[in-house]
């Protein structure tokens, strides 16, 4: 159960906070989608593992990592996204106080 936490909500978390840093004090437009380089890595290394399996007595082990990786960049890609959405509702919400 804690593998899973590891696995998946550490991801998401990790990205959700960096990026929201990044598009509260980034003004360079290329430089806010910093964090996607966590969700790609992720989801390549596991796709290399998937086409890389072999016959051997292991090759279960290895799938099941391949897919916790492929499943921890798409909980990394759902950070990102919804630190877009949620920090220029807190930016327009802010101004609309002051």
């Amino acid at each position: 159960m804690y593998y899973l936490l590891l696995f998946l909500i550490a991801p998401a978390a990790a990205s959700f906070i960096v990026q929201c840093i990044l598009c509260c004090k980034m003004k360079n437009r290329i430089l806010r989608h910093g964090t996607l380089i966590l969700p790609i890595v992720l989801i390549i290394s596991g796709v290399i593992m998937l086409m890389t399996q072999h016959g051997d007595s292991f090759s279960g082990l290895g799938v099941i990592e391949a897919a916790l990786r492929l499943a921890g960049g798409c909980c990394a890609a759902f950070g990102y996204g919804a630190a877009w959405m949620i920090t220029p509702a807190v930016k327009n919400r802010c101004n609309k106080r002051d």
